[in-house]
């Protein structure tokens, strides 16, 4: 009785070891998407659009993540544009902005933002200090086509919450 007493108590114990192990700890909290924008049919630059506004208390980290594809190439060359982001820095006041891809000149359709590389490119977007009370806006740059079809591009922006 004393053996399966112990060998109980054993299983037990690892049982709760193991169950101790399994458990992540979560530092910080959970990103959390506060704004979204999927734009189809575009064929010019976006200029800066505001579609967040930090509200009071909600000062800190913010990451913005954006995704363009080529939906019709152009007849002759093209430029997919940069997508960028401009915020108002919470430790300085100052506004700033940031390419977050890189301008990509293969002209096909399918040729996405994704396929981006070089100076200036950020592979899981851009994060950055936000002030309370400003505006987060996203727009694109450095569009270009030229031949009779013109380019035309979607865009998908996130943008995420990370926390103070």
């Amino acid at each position: 009785m004393r053996r399966a007493y112990l060998a109980t108590a054993a299983l037990l114990l690892m049982a709760a070891a193991l169950l101790l192990r399994s458990q992540t700890a979560v530092i910080g909290p959970v990103p959390a998407v506060v704004a979204k924008v999927d734009s189809s049919g575009l064929t010019a630059n976006i200029s800066a659009t505001t579609f967040y506004t930090v509200p009071s208390g909600q000062a800190g980290t913010y990451r913005m993540m954006c995704y363009e594809i080529t939906t019709q190439a152009a007849s002759s060359s093209s430029t997919l544009p940069q997508c960028a982001v401009y915020w108002t820095d919470a430790d300085t006041n100052v506004g700033n902005s940031a390419a977050i891809t890189v301008a990509v000149t293969s002209n096909g359709v399918g040729v996405s933002s994704a396929e981006g590389t070089g100076s200036g490119y950020m592979p899981g977007g851009s994060v950055f200090n936000a002030r309370a009370g400003t505006v987060i806006q996203y727009g694109s740059i450095n569009y270009a086509s030229s031949g009779a079809s013109v380019l035309t591009y979607n865009i998908h922006v996130k943008l995420e919450y990370l926390g103070q």
